[in-house]
């Protein structure tokens, strides 16, 4: 997490307790950011806060300060924090662990069904954790559980709000704030302020304090990275720099659904997992009982402008522009909203030689030059698949640019080899045979009874 400190500010000032402060000298924090300097007294003094920063900004350390020296050790579960995704709650209880630790607190996940899960695994509210971490959907889930008591819940934090927009989970944690109906502080976090944040604000919080933070872009640690490209090179290249690079998860840009969804299946046949994440199709159908399946792996993440809210939770390192943007604001807008992008994190550019003044444009808004790449050995374009038409794959022959001749007579006529002559006379079959013969009837020119298949079963005759 990136970490930019405000002048004339510091953790002491603050009112955290000694024992935070220490395990912040520990992690080389010594300077709050600008949303923790804002957010951290607001919220050790049981106010409602709505934060509007982007990623990066420090609202993590802005509210798990103030959640962990809020709980008290052996109180019940008593604050509750919901992420969108299932890694972003999962590395949530990592950063929680930092602190929960130094206070004897506990903190749990919960990112399934909600439920009490298989036999096989364990519980995670067997130990009766003080702060729980979930998605909306396991959130919603718990409150049929009749074992958790929700009147000692005090906090309730809502993070990355405008992902979890997205499908049903707004649903969820609506119906997660409705069903406390006691008094709880409620945290409010997310990057930009929509209709839908306004209303679940208006709906769900008491005298909220508003705390934005609007600051400037700033390139950050990002490095920017060009490939000039002919036009008709772009997936070779693409496909190039991925076996290059070999990230373990990017993010590629394109700029309409349809070159997205055209991008896909070209990678397809290049045997490169991708997948195409958009409004429309937000998550994988569920299946018959429920789970989404087993998932593949995915290595890129192909996005088209405008992005989904949620691709701000993607925690990719690499970003792609398969196709470069109109204009230098829409590039801008593309790394802002992938601010995720780790300290070495990087993006790369496919651009052609007539965007040389877009490049210009970009260089000036970021205020440092983009690091030229040379264009590496492209490879050839594997054939597509072949089409499959009921169970059987149809062969497609190649195109021919000209009718083939046919072949040119031999001078010489082709005389195959003699065949063996067969013996004169049916040949005889072994069921022609009787199974035993009587010289008397032979003697008298009685013809014996042919042989069948059930005569080897028939009983013998008694005389």
């Amino acid at each position: 997490m990136n970490q930019q400190p405000a002048s004339g500010s510091a953790f002491d000032n603050l009112g955290l307790d000694p024992v935070l402060i220490a395990a912040l000298d520990q992690l080389n924090l010594e300077a709050p950011t600008e949303i923790q300097t804002r957010m951290i007294p607001l919220a050790l003094q049981d106010r409602d806060c709505l934060a509007i920063a982007r990623p990066g900004a420090g609202k993590t350390n802005a509210y798990i300060l103030p959640v962990v020296q809020k709980c008290a050790a052996g109180g019940g579960l008593q604050a509750l924090v919901i992420q969108p995704t299932r890694a972003l709650a999962t590395q949530m209880e990592k950063n929680f662990g930092r602190f929960t630790e130094l206070r004897g607190l506990r903190a749990a996940v919960m990112a399934g069904g909600g439920g009490r899960g298989r036999r096989d695994e364990p519980d995670p509210l067997r130990d009766a954790p003080e702060i729980l971490i979930a998605t909306p959907r396991a959130a919603d889930n718990l409150l049929r559980r009749d074992d958790i008591d929700w009147d000692t819940v005090k906090m309730v934090v809502v993070d990355e709000a405008d992902a979890i927009q997205d499908g049903d989970d707004l649903q969820h944690v609506r119906h997660v704030l409705d069903a406390l109906e006691h008094d709880y502080q409620t945290i409010l976090l997310t990057g930009q302020r929509t209709p839908e944040i306004d209303s679940l604000v208006g709906t769900f919080m008491s005298e909220p304090e508003l705390i934005e933070v609007t600051s400037d872009f700033r390139a950050g640690s990002t490095e920017h990275q060009c490939m000039v490209v002919e036009d008709s090179e772009r997936l070779a290249a693409l496909v190039a720099y991925c076996r290059r690079a070999a990230p373990k998860l990017a993010l590629v840009f394109t700029n309409s659904g349809r070159a997205a969804r055209d991008l896909c299946a070209r990678l397809a046949d290049q045997r490169i997992e991708s997948r195409w994440i958009n409004q429309a199709q937000s998550r994988p159908p569920r299946g018959r009982h429920g789970g989404r399946g087993p998932r593949s792996r995915t290595d890129l993440v192909i996005s088209d402008d405008p992005a989904p809210r949620r691709l701000s939770t993607i925690p990719a390192g690499c970003l792609l522009h398969y196709e470069m943007p109109a204009d230098a604001d829409t590039y801008i807008q593309r790394v802002r909203q992938c601010d995720r992008l780790r300290r070495a994190g990087v993006s790369v550019a496919l651009v052609t030689a007539g965007e040389a003044s877009l490049i210009a444009a970009i260089e000036a808004r970021l205020g440092k030059p983009f690091t030229r790449l040379e264009k590496p050995e492209l490879p050839t374009e594997r054939a597509p698949r072949p089409r499959v038409e009921g169970d059987r794959p149809v062969r497609s022959d190649p195109p021919r640019s000209a009718p083939l001749s046919p072949a040119p007579l031999s001078p010489a006529p082709f005389s195959p080899a003699p065949r063996a002559t067969k013996p004169p006379g049916p040949k005889p079959h072994r069921l022609s045979e009787p199974i035993r013969r009587d010289p008397e009837l032979d003697a008298r020119g009685v013809k014996p009874m042919p042989r069948t298949l059930g005569s080897r079963f028939r009983p013998k005759r008694a005389r």
